[in-house]
Order: C-alpha cells, then structure tokens, then sequence
C-alpha cells in the first residue's frame, strides 16, 4: 500500500505531514466546537449569551542557546456552553539543554529534538457534563535519543 505521505522515506516529508495533519485537526476541532456553542437551542441556560468563538494566539520559542525552537497557536474560546475551551498546537525543535542531556538516551551525544502534537482542554459550564482532556503528540530524536515506543499511525486526514 502507498504512503499517503508524499516522500515518505525522508524525516523532513513526515515532519511536515505531522505538523499539517494536527493543524487541520485543531481546525476540525475548533470547528465542531463552535457549532455546539451555535446548536444550543433558545430559551436554555446561557442561551441569551453570544455562542463563542475560538481567539487564536500565536508564540513562538527560543531553545537554550536563544535560537529560535518553533512555536505553535493557542486557541482559546469561553462561551454559552464551554466556559472555557482550548485547542493548542505546538511544533518545536532545537538542542536538550546540557543539563538535561544526561538524563535522556542518546541525547548526550547528539542532543537534537523535533516534536510536535496538539492538546484539548474542554470545561462546560453544566457541572454534570465531564470535562475533556487529550494530547497527541509526534516526536522524533536523534537516532541514538529516539524514544523507544512504537508509533501510531494517523489516518492521512483528520476525523
């Protein structure tokens, strides 16, 4: 079966693919969130309020060195129905700090890092609905630090 990756074999091709497959799944979650907040129907609790809508918030990092690391987009929205919502992407790259070197596999002799992920806290104002709480994230090291779990698969776009 053929990679849904455009030049899958390069580290450079699948790092883009990560970093755009969470992109568009904080859009699709961001999306379908501020649909429920316009879905309430009149005359429920907090239905007199506008419905929210995500503000997004770029920043970016520097590593320990003061270059630059990568960054990400915070998305935040409090509405009728979520009093508080976030959805965060971040990609970041760079160097382990000396300090931390010795405590990661490998990093001591090549100490570079790539991550990138997306995050979702959701708290609704109605106390008896349950809040959410998810991180996904990709990460890839130097050969000799690379994490030694397996890693999942996405499905070539987001659901």
């Amino acid at each position: 079966m053929a990679s849904p990756i455009p030049d899958a074999a390069t580290p450079e091709a699948r790092k883009r693919h990560a970093r755009a497959w969470f992109e568009q799944l904080r859009d699709n979650m961001c999306s379908a969130l501020e649909a429920v907040e316009d879905a309430l129907p009149a005359g429920g609790p907090l239905s007199e309020r506008a419905a929210g809508r995500f503000k997004r918030t770029p920043w970016q990092r520097t590593d320990h060195s003061g270059h630059p690391g990568g960054g990400g987009v915070m998305a935040m929205m409090s509405g009728r129905v979520f009093e508080k919502v976030g959805v965060h992407c971040s990609t970041v790259h760079g160097e382990f700090a000396p300090e931390f070197r010795k405590d990661i596999p490998g990093a001591d002799t090549d100490p570079r890092f790539w991550a990138s992920g997306i995050s979702l806290i959701a708290h609704p104002h109605n106390p008896h609905a349950p809040t959410a709480h998810m991180a996904v994230t990709s990460r890839r090291c130097s050969t000799a630090a690379a994490p030694r779990t397996t890693p999942i698969r996405a499905p070539s776009t987001p659901q």
